[in-house]
């Protein structure tokens, strides 16, 4: 919508009720505060980049940076009308803030493809295990936040913590908190107290590499069939099945 009607709109759906609030405790985190006045904040964060959460919007521009390619950039995102992309999205989302975890479904082809990037394309392999475990919508939003902030990786800014995770999805606590303590006690999430952030289970993923692996060096196989040609051991059936 266009001025002066959005601002009206945006200060009597957001600042006038508990969406407001919400834009208080996201200006806490240390990633804003050092950055922004609060004035700043409030215009080029909260209203400039809304319905973005204030840190999907901050998500969404470090993550670009690091593996964003030409089919898919923060310009792309915020300009097409691809599937994912904001315009996309606001035609079928019927939230107020559009969360994090979007930024990771959006971005996800990107994730996938990094091998050159170790710890953005383990977290995403950690993620994709741990979906695969999720029972609720809300879980698998926890887990794609988790996952985009881990991926970040800039603790002393955006600590993977409670407060975090909840305010990067715009996801009210009573939906949250009961997503997070299931997670933890199906054994995908887990709190590592000595740092104070979340972290995916070490072993999650492993199993997911290992499959990836396998189902690479059957594909080279089996498009490469004269590599192994005139070796009267080799049988692609019998290693397909001992895989």
């Amino acid at each position: 919508k266009e001025e002066p009607v959005f601002s009206k709109q945006y200060e009597k759906e957001i600042m006038e009720n508990e969406q407001g609030k919400f834009l208080e405790l996201s200006y806490q985190l240390p990633c804003f505060q050092k950055l922004f006045s609060k004035q700043d904040f409030d215009q080029i964060v909260a209203k400039g980049c809304f319905p973005l959460t204030p840190l999907a919007a901050y998500a969404l521009l470090h993550i670009s940076e690091r593996v964003a390619q030409n089919e898919r950039t923060i310009f792309t995102f915020l300009a097409d009308d691809g599937q994912g992309s904001l315009s996309w999205l606001l035609e079928r989302n019927k939230e107020v803030w559009v969360g994090i975890d979007k930024i990771y479904d959006y971005f996800k082809p990107m994730f996938r493809e990094t091998e050159d990037a170790p710890m953005i394309h383990s977290e995403w392999l950690k993620a994709e295990y741990a979906l695969g475990k999720a029972e609720s919508e809300e879980e698998k939003a926890v887990i794609k936040a988790i996952a985009v902030i881990r991926m970040l990786h800039r603790e002393d800014e955006l600590p993977a913590q409670d407060s975090a995770i909840w305010l990067s999805l715009g996801m009210q606590q009573k939906k949250y908190y009961p997503a997070m303590e299931r997670l933890k006690k199906d054994g995908v999430l887990m709190f590592r107290s000595s740092v104070g952030v979340y972290a995916f289970r070490s072993n999650a993923g492993v199993d997911m590499e290992k499959e990836i692996a396998k189902f690479k060096f059957i594909y080279l196989i089996l498009r490469n069939p004269c590599i192994f040609k005139g070796n009267r051991h080799f049988n692609v059936l019998t290693l397909c099945i001992q895989l």
